[in-house]
């Protein structure tokens, strides 16, 4: 049996596109798709509106809720790379590590008389105050890496 090869949807749809695709249909899975009062009008069928990103303000929750349609989403598929760029946008902020390459790609490393070169003050992160607003699973795990570093 001849496998049958089928386009790729287009990145982004105009709003009459969504509602042709989504026609009959009782679950939308979405991703940057606006999913407003008279899309779910044009779509009755809807029962779930499940979003493939952390966020749901492209969502009208009120016209979902007032209509019965569930809305979910996946609220922790990006905390460990969060987490991480979160620590290496502090670890380049407190050892400037982006000045420091371009220093040795400029031959400062090679031409200073001392033992290193350090083109800027660096900060420990240990015994540093590390804040972290937000208590959610990204909060979180941002808080465990930094103390992992030491911080407070």
């Amino acid at each position: 049996m001849a496998s049958q090869s089928v386009a790729p949807p287009p990145s982004s749809l105009a709003p009459s596109d969504v509602v042709e695709r989504l026609s009959g249909a009782d679950v939308a899975v979405v991703n940057k798709v606006l999913v407003t009062d008279s899309l779910l009008s044009a779509v009755p069928t809807l029962g779930l509106v499940s979003v493939t990103a952390t966020g749901v303000n492209n969502v009208d929750l009120e016209a979902c809720a007032n209509r019965g349609v569930a809305v979910t989403n996946v609220p922790a598929y990006s905390t460990p790379s969060v987490a991480q760029h979160v620590i290496a946008c502090a670890l380049d902020f407190t050892n400037k590590i982006h000045r420091q390459s371009a220093a040795v790609e400029d031959g400062a490393w090679l031409n200073s008389p001392d033992f290193c070169c350090f083109p800027e003050r660096t900060v420990e992160i240990a015994d540093s105050v590390f804040v972290v607003v937000g208590g959610g699973a990204t909060g979180t795990a941002v808080a465990t890496a930094a103390s992992a570093l030491g911080a407070d």
